[in-house]
């Protein structure tokens, strides 16, 4: 199925684009973003629960049917939120300098810079703990199923 509406919803929600007037990102490229981060979790996380399927551009089964998988939902949206600062970090800082428009404005973009390179902190640290709450679900329900 394609990503869910709702998990869309929640990483527009993580990332601060919830002003429906207007949005930075379509909703086509977060479900980019949340695509390109199942794929990273596959590789770095080692997920082995959803398929991927990129041409399709659909994730099975749906992590919101069934109850939805917290763990996870959460895995994929730090992840893509991570994404998502981090190209904007990259866009910053080709814009480097000081812009001034008429007399009484200027902005400073190595401000802009310093709160884009936070983003990237922020959301690295939310990353590592959803990747340790993710196996330590996955090493709990292994030990479980021991027993």
């Amino acid at each position: 199925m394609a990503l869910n509406t709702l998990i869309i919803q929640a990483l527009r929600r993580r990332i601060g684009d919830t002003d429906s007037a207007k949005y930075q990102y379509q909703d086509s490229q977060l479900e980019d973003f949340l695509l390109d981060a199942a794929t990273v979790l596959i590789l770095d996380v080692g997920v082995t629960d959803y398929e991927l399927d990129t041409s399709n551009r659909t994730l099975t089964p749906d992590p919101m049917a069934n109850g939805p998988d917290w763990s996870y939902i959460e895995l994929l949206l730090s992840c893509a939120a991570l994404h998502i600062a981090q190209v904007e970090q990259r866009e910053t800082a080709g814009k480097a300098g000081a812009i001034s428009v008429g007399p009484r404005m200027a902005i400073n973009t190595s401000a802009q810079a310093q709160v884009a390179a936070q983003k990237v902190a922020q959301f690295t640290k939310q990353y590592s703990r959803a990747k340790l709450a993710y196996r330590m679900k996955r090493a709990n329900s292994y030990i479980t199923g021991i027993t």
